[in-house]
């Protein structure tokens, strides 16, 4: 049994909140799905936070975890040059971006009037539906950038 320490336990409880985070994210998101009527109530009586507050917290910071620990647990950032962090953080947006979509797309069949609605309650902008659109392009634009970038690829040239 291998004992982590020092950067390899950083790096592997980095791990372990990038699940919880996206896993947070998840829970959320079905209850946007399923009970939006809900999202607007406390996560949990001892929280003071929204649930869709902790819901966009969450898909933010599973975001930057995905990228980063794919960055420094590969020690991309120390050792093999920028190109290979491009292709670290166009994985994270191109995976998140598309959960993003899935999102909005169950959200459509589920309650298709609220496409015109503000995505959250932080701004107006943007709407639920524009948001679908900005995740595709995103996803798109990132998957291009990832399989453009192939992991292979030395930049030092």
């Amino acid at each position: 049994m291998r004992v982590l320490r020092g950067a390899d336990l950083l790096l592997a409880g980095a791990r372990a909140l990038q699940w919880a985070a996206l896993a947070c994210w998840m829970y959320v998101a079905l209850v946007g799905i399923i009970m939006p009527q809900y999202l607007p109530l406390r996560f949990d009586g001892s929280l003071p936070i929204r649930t869709d507050t902790s819901g966009e917290a969450a898909f933010a910071a599973s975001t930057c975890l995905l990228a980063l620990t794919t960055v420094f647990g590969r020690g991309l950032l120390l050792s093999r040059g920028s190109v290979r962090v491009f292709w670290s953080v166009a994985r994270s947006l191109a995976l998140h971006a598309t959960a993003g979509w899935a999102y909005i797309s169950a959200n459509s069949i589920s309650h298709p009037g609220t496409l015109h609605l503000p995505l959250t309650h932080f701004a107006s902008w943007p709407t639920e539906g524009g948001f679908a659109i900005g995740c595709m392009v995103v996803a798109v634009s990132s998957l291009a950038v990832y399989f453009g970038l192939k992991p292979g690829v030395d930049d030092s040239a």
